[in-house]
């Protein structure tokens, strides 16, 4: 009897750790992700907001999100949302595939793929001295009800996804943009 109640504790103990969607709120914002990682292989921080102003003068709120593995400090994922008022919006959705083209000019492959309801989203391969990194752009999709008004300014702002990640493609960073979802929380 004791034996079943330590192998039902221990396999409760392992469900518990299985992999989860991940539900984090980031200053305004609230994100979701399925990494279809067990949660002890990786830790969540979050940054921010980090508000100052750009090099050309302009109002800026930054958010960072950082998800790191726990077995292995070469893999890790960066994501920062930065919030653009109409402004300040210097990267059109058409422009990403081209933007990241110039930005990562040895880039293995460039191409443009759906993200989180952007259409228009970008994914860069880049070799790097630790290995394959990827690099994403996209906006994610907010209606009009979800844009947020600045508070020094009375203008409508969206937001530009990065999203920097050194996990492999089929092992995180896949299922990552797969299934990543930013949207604005109803508190903000």
């Amino acid at each position: 009897m004791r034996m079943l109640a330590i192998f039902v504790a221990i396999l409760a103990i392992q469900m518990m750790c299985e992999a989860e969607p991940e539900n984090i709120s980031i200053g305004l914002y609230n994100i979701s992700f399925d990494l279809n990682q067990p949660c002890d292989e990786y830790r969540i921080a979050t940054e921010g907001p980090i508000e100052s102003e750009s090099l050309s003068g302009k109002y800026e709120r930054i958010h960072t999100l950082k998800i790191e593995c726990t077995d292995d400090d070469t893999y890790g994922i960066v994501l920062m949302l930065k919030e653009l008022n109409n402004s300040n919006n210097d990267l059109a959705r058409t422009d990403q595939k081209n933007f990241l083209e110039k930005a990562y000019p040895d880039a293995l492959l460039v191409e443009k793929r759906d993200i989180s309801e952007d259409d228009c989203g970008s994914v860069a391969k880049i070799l790097s001295s630790n290995g394959m990194e990827y690099v994403a752009i996209f906006h994610p999709s907010f209606n009009s009800i979800q844009k947020i008004k600045l508070p020094k300014q009375n203008e409508k702002l969206s937001a530009l996804a990065i999203l920097i990640s050194s996990y492999p493609w089929d092992k995180g960073t896949l299922q990552l943009l797969k299934t990543i979802h930013i949207e604005r929380s109803a508190t903000g």
